[in-house]
């Protein structure tokens, strides 16, 4: 349905698409009211778009499970009664403006949940400590949005955020834009790195490295105290909290990096939860504390089979997101909405990877994409990655499900996996990094002997294609300790091998007889 300017449809229920896919447009200069507006999962309503006002006025309540699109400031979007946001709901601001257009009522903005959407337009680029009034009611409830800027990636070092505040009809939600010190966080090697790359310095008086599950290592801190940076003490370290004061003065964070040691631990077995970190510090001159941002780096990060999609192309991406080398026997990626687009789907079988059979039938590919390998395993190493097309409806509900079949000690498990919306990660590849942790190193030894015979190696440059042999162990060691900052060209020199890598040599004569059990 599409509200023209000037067209006042009649007062009563408006049921926006029971099956999924309705519309309610009303551009600027239109008019719509009802006494109750239900956008269903998958339907949209849009407001705005052009000059003039757009007016969307609910005489009663509100339920959005859909799409929810306001296009810049000062429409009217309002219900007299209750509005209830439900689990499918995403909820699309289209910045143009410092202003934008608020969704108001008297009564409870209920069970607010899903996706708060940001893309900007006409031109308009926020700067840092831009705000806007989002939501207006006389209460707000429910975990709150989960920001999402997908449709307009943001710059390094800013973030969007949302907070409840008094105001308006009793609360209101806001979003602001500012800039953050950050820290990064190595998954393969538990690194952990402060910096700021907001371009602009953050005077910073204290910060505080947490992980409430208990994730770090307090004997691998390298703390600015230890590296003799004046002025700052350290505050009982814990596998908790790792946190540091400076009473002299403040430190200016800039695009340099500052390193605090291998502190993250990683999971020690496939599937098991992450250890989550938080990083907070205190700014020279405020009174309370600011939330950092915090960047998951390396391939363990999910420690899962991992579905990356991206709702702006509709590309997606399976990866073993762990640093254990796995066995699947199957996978299936499920939507209850329709979401997927199985014309575009880019199976494994499709694309002659080892021995996989696509399960899905065409008829259900909307709903469920499957393969199989029918005899035996598929062996993915950490990190690995295939890319799966651009099996995402672009105006598909984000309910995408991963569930797979893993092969351990002979027994297929069924298991979950993980689903992330946003651009497709970059893999970089170092020739020699046979466990794709990023570097060339002993540990690369190890999946090297643990693979001797038929088969392949993550990485190895092709060297003997379809076995893994001497000439494999030869390669890894002319590439010792080159990093993907190394590997940008082939002609560059590389490190000899040092003492450990002679010392393993020694073992290459009883590792060659041996087979992978």
């Amino acid at each position: 349905k599409v509200a023209a300017p000037a067209l006042v449809p009649p007062v009563g229920v408006a049921n926006i698409g029971l099956d999924g896919r309705g519309t309610l447009r009303v551009q600027s200069g239109g008019a719509f009211s009802t006494t109750s507006l239900d956008v269903n999962a998958g339907s949209t309503v849009e407001i705005g778009g052009g000059a003039g006002v757009a007016s969307v006025v609910s005489t009663d309540s509100m339920y959005l499970n859909g799409f929810t699109i306001t296009h810049g400031p000062g429409h009217v979007f309002s219900a007299d009664g209750f509005i209830d946001f439900e689990g499918s709901s995403q909820y699309i601001v289209d910045l143009q403006a410092d202003t934008h257009t608020t969704l108001t009522t008297p009564g409870g903005i209920n069970n607010l949940q899903g996706l708060l959407s940001i893309q900007t337009s006409a031109g308009y680029t926020p700067t840092a400590g831009d705000s806007w009034t989002i939501l207006d009611g006389g209460a707000i409830t429910g975990a709150g949005f989960v920001v999402d800027t997908a449709l307009s990636p943001v710059p390094a070092g800013h973030a969007y955020r949302t907070r409840v505040s008094d105001g308006g009809n009793g609360k209101v939600l806001e979003l602001s834009y500012d800039r953050y010190a950050s820290l990064e966080v190595n998954t393969n090697t538990g690194a952990v790195t402060m910096m700021n790359a907001s371009g602009t310095p953050i005077d910073i008086i204290g910060y505080s490295v947490l992980s409430d599950s208990g994730g770090l290592n307090p004997a691998g801190w390298t703390s600015m105290t230890e590296q003799s940076v004046a002025g700052w003490e350290e505050t009982a370290p814990s596998p908790q909290s790792l946190s540091e004061l400076n009473s002299q003065g403040s430190l200016a964070l800039t695009g340099t990096a500052i390193q605090l040691g291998n502190v993250y631990v990683s999971p020690q077995e496939f599937g098991a939860a992450p250890n989550e970190v938080t990083f907070e510090y205190a700014v020279d001159g405020a009174t309370t504390a600011v939330q950092g941002l915090v960047e998951y780096t390396g391939t363990a990060a999910a420690n899962n089979l991992l579905l990356t999609v991206d709702p702006v192309t509709g590309d997606a991406q399976l990866q073993n997101g762990s640093r254990f080398t796995i066995d699947l026997v199957g996978y299936s990626i499920l939507s209850d909405f329709g979401s997927l687009d199985g014309d575009n789907w880019t199976s494994l079988e499709s694309q002659a990877v080892g021995d996989w059979d696509e399960a899905a039938p065409a008829a259900n590919a909307s709903f469920a994409l499957s393969e199989l390998v029918p005899d035996g395993v598929a062996t993915l190493f950490p990190g690995q990655a295939f890319s799966l097309g651009q099996m995402f409806s672009l105006d598909g509900v984000r309910d995408l499900e991963l569930e797979f079949l893993l092969m351990v000690d002979g027994v297929e498990e069924v298991r979950t996996g993980v689903v992330e919306y946003g651009p497709i990660p970059e893999i970089v590849s170092v020739p020699g990094d046979y466990n794709n942790d990023g570097v060339v190193n002993a540990a690369d030894y190890t999946v090297w002997r643990d693979n001797l015979g038929p088969g392949s190696l993550p990485n190895e440059g092709g060297i003997s294609p379809g076995v893994v042999d001497q000439a494999d162990y030869d390669f890894w060691a002319s590439r010792y300790g080159a990093t993907a900052a190394t590997s940008t060209s082939s002609a560059e020199a590389v490190p000899e091998p040092t003492g450990l890598v002679l010392l393993l040599a020694g073992a290459l004569g009883r590792a060659t007889g041996q087979r992978r059990r």
